[in-house]
């Protein structure tokens, strides 16, 4: 696997938010290569940890991961697709909103929900949209919920 700072390290590797936290607010930028190194299909790289990488990189809002996110969603678990959806809402812009607006139509109701949230917090019309259609149609109460929440929530 690839070298990365020892504090990277700790926290990619910690049981405990804390050490990510710290990560975040430190925001370096030898962390944000590595982190975006790790958005890769390498398969040195345990999916833990590029879920972790995700998970950061969304809290930073970086806006150059979301083309490697939007490459790897579709080989991600049902909880790494979710934590990419939670990610790609923080990060915004047209090309995150729009791997969000296929999230939507997830098999996963757990998806969805992050989805609805993601869509709630991107605020463009045709997220809103999506929005109260998920909140009417959607199968799954959760998800109509969460997509009932985002809609209160942005008046």
């Amino acid at each position: 696997m690839m070298s990365m700072p020892a504090q990277l390290r700790l926290a990619l590797e910690a049981e405990c938010a804390s050490a990510v936290e710290d990560i975040v607010d430190a925001h370096r930028q030898d962390d944000l290569r590595v982190l975006r190194a790790m958005l890769t299909a390498d398969a040195d790289v345990p999916p833990a940890f590029r879920n972790t990488a995700v998970q950061i990189l969304g809290r930073w809002q970086d806006t150059q991961s979301v083309a490697a996110i939007r490459e790897l969603i579709t080989d991600f678990g049902e909880r790494e697709r979710a934590n990419a959806v939670d990610a790609l809402g923080r990060i915004g812009g047209p090309d995150a909103e729009a791997v969000v607006l296929d999230a939507a139509e997830d098999t996963s109701p757990d998806v969805r929900r992050f989805a609805a949230y993601a869509l709630a917090s991107l605020g463009s019309e045709r997220a809103r949209g999506v929005l109260r259609t998920l909140a009417v149609e959607d199968p799954a109460e959760p998800v109509r919920a969460a997509a009932s929440r985002g809609l209160r929530d942005e008046r």
